[in-house]
């Protein structure tokens, strides 16, 4: 719900006031389903090797996750090969501070972050290695349910709170490098990026008095999709045989396709001798759904030896002014009873445009690998990184929490076949999020996940 429906509606002491003197003007009060959801850009750990060093692989990467680090780095691969990367989160925990000691938010999902090709040799020319994959950048998926029981107290009040949201990109891409046979090496990758996004909320709220009751009872949905077609180039460079500079341009692309769904429901109560009622429905099967995607500019560096790898990455997204991320022009019918045995008016409301609000951030990754035989059969990886909130003062809809993370992992090979497994665990917190009037809270998110891969070379 938007804050200002709360400010109006959910605050117990003044809602039946409000309900028994109907303003004399129609104000936008439809609101967008209260959800908990994380747009943050960096929480699926991607690619054989980058996903167990923190990401920071934009200098070194030459694999099939050359298609998302840097596309110059498929030209590094050194034969052609098929890879697949998932992470198995085990455990989310969500908890609002104003809800400790009810049920929080949890979830259990496989995630597939990347499927890919290399294929070396491309049109027959040494030079040119081809790419193409299937990567999941961003996944969140997360249900609450709540329950504030203070009925003994005075004055006493029963809250209710339950909702469900998922956040999703995946990127279809086609990449190519070129290594002319230096210490320099390019590439480029075109790609479409799908982003879905699915609210769903109930809100209730009951305040039982001497002569009546007073109760908000809410439900709703927000939903859409939307393509962009995006462009990345990327370089590596080796001055030296133990020093790697790689660096990416990714641009924020151009909008091709888009859909969305958006409806709520309400009933506002007051109780007492001047009982009244207010409710109201909104529903839109295509409002016009936006989200927009950042520019985004990579630089890393990487120190190599014979067993032992580190890199250092800074990620850079821009950052976008206040947009709608909902706007629609259908309007929401309004039936207001003020009691007393007075007829009931009805009207139409016009929907107020839900707005995002994307910030620049800066992320920093670092990660990389011991050799724990000679022969470099067995790598033992590490990553750090950051994975700070895009979202701006003015967003009306996403939950702003700053994510770390941190991975530890082993990787096998044979001639043809690399084999990786590791744990990512990411932790954050925020001050003062608000899921509804009434719940203002921090919110702390813990996740645990099982990251593993399997390569096989031709």
């Amino acid at each position: 719900m938007t804050r200002s429906v709360f400010r109006i509606a959910c605050v117990a002491s003044g809602i039946g006031a409000w309900l028994a003197a109907p303003p004399a003007r129609p104000q936008n009060i439809v609101p967008p389903p209260i959800t908990i959801t994380l747009p943050n850009y960096n929480t699926i750990p991607i690619g054989q090797m980058g996903a167990l060093e923190g990401g920071a692989f934009a200098a070194r990467v030459d694999d099939a996750s050359a298609n998302w680090f840097n596309p110059a780095g498929l030209s590094k691969a050194t034969s052609s090969q098929i890879s697949s990367s998932s992470g198995t989160y085990q455990f989310l925990s969500l908890v609002p501070k104003d809800l400790e000691g009810t049920d929080t938010g949890t979830s259990t999902e496989q995630v597939p972050a990347l499927v890919g090709v290399v294929v070396k040799k491309m049109f027959g020319n040494p030079e040119l290695t081809a790419g193409f994959a299937f990567t999941r950048t961003n996944s969140w998926t997360q249900s609450t349910t709540a329950l504030r029981d203070r009925l003994a107290q005075t004055p006493p009040t029963l809250l209710t709170y339950s909702a469900d949201s998922t956040f999703q990109r995946v990127e279809a891409s086609a990449g190519l490098g070129y290594d002319p046979g230096c210490c320099w090496r390019v590439g480029a990758v075109l790609a479409g990026d799908v982003t879905t996004l699915d609210s769903q909320a109930t809100f209730s709220t009951r305040d039982p008095l001497v002569n009546g009751l007073d109760a908000v009872q809410i439900s709703g949905r927000a939903s859409g999709s939307i393509t962009h077609l995006r462009a990345a180039v990327g370089a590596q460079w080796e001055p030296t045989p133990e020093i790697r500079v790689g660096g990416l341009l990714r641009s924020p692309g151009i909008k091709l396709f888009r859909s969305g769904d958006l409806n709520a429901d309400g009933l506002f109560t007051a109780g007492g001798q001047n009982g009244a009622q207010l409710s109201y429905t909104f529903f839109d099967k295509d409002p016009r759904f936006d989200y927009q995607l950042p520019f985004e500019a990579v630089l890393g560096a990487a120190w190599v030896r014979d067993r032992f790898e580190l890199e250092v990455d800074g990620h850079f997204y821009a950052g976008h002014s206040p947009y709608d991320l909902f706007r629609s022009e259908q309007t929401a019918t309004r039936i207001t009873d003020p009691g007393g045995g007075a007829p009931p008016v009805v009207d139409q409301i016009p929907f107020q445009n839900i707005q995002a609000d994307n910030k620049p951030i800066f992320n920093v990754a670092v990660g990389g690998h011991y050799a724990l035989t000679a022969n470099r059969v067995w790598l033992l990886h590490f990553g750090f990184s950051t994975d700070f909130s895009p979202v701006g003062d003015a967003d009306q809809f996403f939950s702003r929490v700053n994510l770390y993370g941190v991975t530890l992992g082993f990787t096998g090979q044979t001639e043809h076949i690399v084999g990786s497994l590791g744990v990512n665990y990411v932790f954050g917190s925020s001050d003062n999020s608000t899921l509804a009037q009434l719940l203002d809270s921090d919110l702390k998110v813990r996740m645990i996940g099982v990251i593993y891969s399997l390569a096989y070379k031709f």
